[in-house]
C-alpha cells in the first residue's frame, strides 16, 4: 500500500502578493497599472490537505479503482505568448482512456481544477471537445474549487479523494475522468470507477482504499 498526500495553502501573505502581483487573483485592483476596475476572473484562495491510500488487488475496504492514470506536457503555460489550445491535457486524457479501452460514452463525470482563469476554461474546452467521443450525453462537470477555493498543489490528490468517495457513495456515478493542470508544463488525467465495475482494461485492479 502508498499512500499519497497533498497539501498546499494560498492564504499566506507571500502567497496572496504573489497571486496578486501574477494578476492571477480574483477581484485584485492594481491601481500602479492604472486598471479602473477589480479583476472579474481569477483564482479565490483556498488552502487544503488532502491523503489517499493506493494498494492493488482486491480489498474490501476499498472505495473505487483506479482504471488509468497518464500524464503529459503542455508547451504553452499560462506564461507563454503563444495560446494554449489543451494538447497536453488532451494527451494525458486520451492516453487513459486508450489504456482502460473505454468505447464511446463510457465517462460519465468529469472532476475539473477549473479555477476561475481564462486560460484554464479555454484548456478544458478544447480538451473536452478532443474526447466527446467517450463522454456520456450531458454529463455533469464537478468543479471542486467552487467550495474549497484554488488549493494549488493539494488539487490533484484532492480530486481523487472526492471520486473514490463518489465511487463508494453513489456506484451508479459510473466511470469518472478527473484532469489536472498546473502553472507549469504538467498534465494530468486519471480514470476512477465504482470498485464492482468490471470494465475492460481494468485487470489487474488498481484500488483505492481509502480517501481523506
Amino acid at each position: 500500500m502508498a499512500v499519497v498526500l497533498g497539501v498546499d495553502c494560498y492564504l499566506a501573505p507571500e502567497a496572496l502578493m504573489w497571486l496578486e502581483e501574477k494578476r492571477w487573483l480574483h477581484g485584485s485592483r492594481l491601481p500602479w497599472r492604472g486598471e479602473p476596475r477589480p479583476n472579474p476572473y481569477g483564482r479565490v484562495p483556498g488552502e487544503a490537505a488532502a491523503a489517499v491510500a493506493l494498494s492493488r488487488g482486491p480489498r474490501d475496504s476499498a472505495w473505487g479503482r483506479i482504471l488509468g492514470a497518464e500524464t503529459a506536457f503542455e508547451p504553452n503555460t499560462s506564461s507563454s505568448l503563444r495560446p494554449c489550445t489543451g494538447g497536453g491535457l488532451s494527451e494525458a486524457a486520451r492516453r487513459a482512456v486508450t489504456g482502460a479501452d473505454l468505447g464511446k460514452g463510457q465517462v460519465q463525470r468529469i472532476i475539473t481544477d477549473l479555477n476561475g482563469e481564462p486560460y484554464r476554461a479555454d484548456e478544458y474546452g478544447f480538451t473536452a471537445l478532443r474526447l466527446s467521443d467517450v463522454l456520456a450525453e450531458n454529463h455533469p462537470r464537478v468543479t471542486p474549487v467552487l467550495a474549497s477555493g484554488d488549493v494549488g498543489a493539494a488539487t490533484a490528490v484532492l480530486q481523487l479523494g472526492l471520486a473514490a468517495w463518489e465511487a463508494r457513495a453513489h456506484p451508479q456515478v459510473g466511470i469518472q475522468l478527473l484532469l489536472s493542470s498546473s502553472d507549469e508544463t504538467l498534465r494530468g488525467a486519471v480514470l476512477v470507477a465504482p470498485v464492482e465495475s468490471s470494465e475492460k482494461g481494468s485487470s489487474p485492479a488498481t484500488l483505492l482504499a481509502r480517501g481523506a
